[in-house]
């Protein structure tokens, strides 16, 4: 709920608290936006947190929506570890981008990237081989321009090792020159 509302619900509350009135009677004879109902839960969460507490925070937490470069942070480990589970995913994105998503946003988004796959629903990885991925993989986001030149992991692999040996080689030139 928007800052204004809380503001209107802080006014009522007030209002009620200082009538003389009961409170059923209070709400015969006004016209109050909410139910009698939803004025002790409005004014609990008043008394806990203050006016910040009526504000609807459900856009900071479970329905944060990811981005590209989560969903493809997402699409990289899915391709290579077809078996990992959607608490696994979720707990990567919370290390790798310090946001706490809930399952279903990260379900939502492998449905988009990989639409045919089911995935689990679950905690930690199931098997050895998902435990010995997380603990000797580096994943890289890489810019659409180099994932279309070099569109598979192997590729990409070949690539930084010929830009390594290239190194080497440059340093071998220098020593040659005499330049240490």
């Amino acid at each position: 709920m928007e800052a204004k509302k809380a503001t209107a619900i802080v006014k009522w509350i007030d209002r009620i608290k200082k009538s003389k009135l009961p409170i059923s009677k209070f709400f015969e004879k006004h016209n109050i936006p909410f139910s009698r109902a939803r004025y002790f839960i409005y004014k609990k969460r008043l008394e806990e947190y203050g006016p910040a507490g009526l504000i609807d925070n459900r856009c900071t937490g479970g329905n944060r929506k990811i981005t590209l470069d989560q969903e493809a942070f997402l699409k990289g480990i899915v391709k290579r570890d077809q078996e990992v589970s959607l608490g696994w995913l979720q707990q990567a994105l919370m290390e790798e981008f310090s946001c706490k998503i809930s399952l279903s946003a990260v379900s939502r988004a492998l449905t988009r990237v990989e639409p045919e796959r089911e995935f689990k629903v679950g905690g930690r990885p199931k098997t050895k081989a998902q435990g010995r991925y997380r603990e000797g993989t580096n994943l890289v986001l890489l810019d659409h321009d180099v994932s279309e030149a070099f569109p598979t992991d192997k590729a990409v692999n070949e690539a930084l090792r010929l830009v390594i040996q290239l190194t080497k080689l440059s340093r071998v030139d220098k020593r040659l020159d005499g330049n240490p």
